[in-house]
C-alpha cells in the first residue's frame, strides 16, 4: 500500500468580480497520484498551474472541494482534530522563501528547536541539544546557534528551515519550490543535502519545482502539471528522454543547452493559456499545441492514460510522440 494516496483530489476557488456573479475557478481537478515510502515524485510546471496548492492538499493544509487524501492508510479529510496534533509530525514542508517561513525576531537555534517542545520530544537541555545535532546535520555551524535570519545568507536560511521540518522525523516532506530564489552553485548544495537527509532519514517527499534541471537530480518519477490536471507521468529518466505529452516537450525545450542535437528544431510555447474562468471545451493545451490537429483535440479533454513501464500521459496523440531527445545538461 502507498504511504500516500490521492484519489479524484480537486480544489475550487470562488472568485469574486465586480457586478458580476462570483465564478468558482478550478486549482486542482481531479488528480490521482500514490507516492511510496522513501520515493520523491517531483511536481513540475508553470507558475499558476496549480502546484503548490497540490503541495498543500496533500498535507491537509487546505480543504479538499472532493476527493480524498490517505496517509498511512487515514483519511485525513476524517482525521479526529484530536489526532492533528501527532498527523503534523509525520507531514512537513519546506517553503519557498524562508524569510518568510521564519520570525525575524528569534534566534534560529530556537526555531529549529521549536516543533520538539510543540510535540513534546525533547525538553531542556536535551532539546538544545537535539538542535544543535540537526543544525549539525544539515551543514549549520553551532555557533550560528543564536544568529537572526536576516544575519545568514539565502542558503543558510534554506538549511535552517529543512533543520526544523526535520525535528519531527517525519515520514512525508513537501519541498516547495526550495531552491528557486537561490543561485546555482548553492541550488547545487542544497540539492544534495536533500538527497543526503532522505538517504539517511527514509522519508517519502513531493518536490515541486519550474526547472526540469533540478528535478532531475532529486526525483524518482515526476508528474507535469498544466492549470490543475496531470498530463503526463513516469519514472523522471525516462520522461525527460522521451516526453509523451508536447506541454513536457516545450518544457524541456526551453531548458538552455550547450549543445543542440543536429537535424531537432526546439519547440516553444507559443500564445496564452485559456482563460480558466470560462468554460472550456477540448484539450486546454490546444490553443498553445502546435499538434493539436485532430478533431478530438477540440471535441474532448483526454484522459490520463496509462503507455505501460510506469508511464502515462493525458494526450489524444501521446502513443506517437515517444522519440527520444537530448539529455539536459
Amino acid at each position: 500500500m502507498p504511504m500516500l494516496e490521492a484519489t479524484g483530489l480537486t480544489r475550487s476557488f470562488l472568485i469574486k468580480r465586480p457586478l458580476r456573479k462570483p465564478v468558482a475557478v478550478s486549482a486542482v481537478g481531479g488528480i490521482d497520484l500514490a507516492i511510496d515510502r522513501s520515493e520523491t515524485l517531483a511536481i513540475v510546471g508553470e507558475s499558476g498551474c496549480g502546484k503548490s496548492t497540490l503541495g498543500r492538499l496533500l498535507l491537509g493544509l487546505l480543504p479538499v472541494t472532493s476527493g480524498s487524501v490517505r496517509f498511512e492508510g487515514r483519511d485525513l479529510a476524517t482525521l479526529p482534530a484530536s489526532d492533528w496534533r501527532g498527523q503534523r509530525a509525520r507531514m512537513q514542508i519546506v517553503f519557498q522563501n524562508p524569510l518568510e517561513a521564519l520570525d525575524p525576531r528569534l534566534p534560529i537555534g530556537h526555531q529549529i528547536a521549536e516543533p520538539l517542545a510543540i510535540h513534546g520530544t525533547a525538553s531542556g537541555s536535551s532539546r538544545k541539544a537535539e538542535a544543535e545535532r540537526l543544525m549539525r546535520e544539515v551543514g549549520l555551524s553551532v555557533s550560528l546557534y543564536d544568529r537572526r535570519p536576516l544575519e545568514l545568507s539565502g542558503g543558510q536560511r534554506q538549511r535552517v528551515v529543512i533543520a526544523r521540518a526535520l525535528a519531527t522525523d517525519p515520514a512525508f516532506v513537501v519541498f516547495d519550490e526550495p531552491v528557486s530564489a537561490l543561485d546555482v552553485s548553492v541550488q547545487a548544495q542544497i540539492i544534495a543535502l536533500i538527497r543526503r537527509l532522505q538517504e539517511a532519514n527514509g522519508f517519502a517527499s513531493v518536490f515541486i519545482s519550474h526547472d526540469l534541471r533540478v528535478v532531475r537530480h532529486v526525483a524518482d518519477r515526476i508528474a507535469v502539471m498544466y492549470l490543475g490536471r496531470i498530463v503526463e507521468e513516469g519514472p523522471v529518466k525516462e520522461v525527460l528522454r522521451s516526453p509523451a505529452h508536447p506541454y513536457t516537450r516545450t518544457l524541456i525545450d526551453a531548458v538552455p543547452q550547450i549543445r543542440q542535437r543536429p537535424g531537432r528544431e526546439r519547440q516553444r510555447l507559443q500564445g496564452e493559456a485559456v482563460d480558466a474562468m470560462r468554460e472550456q471545451k477540448g484539450c486546454a493545451f490546444r490553443p498553445r499545441c502546435p499538434l493539436a490537429t485532430i478533431d478530438a483535440c477540440a471535441l474532448s479533454v483526454p484522459a490520463l492514460k496509462s503507455l505501460g513501464h510506469g508511464r502515462s500521459a493525458a494526450c489524444h496523440l501521446a502513443t506517437g510522440m515517444r522519440t527520444p531527445l537530448q539529455p539536459l545538461v
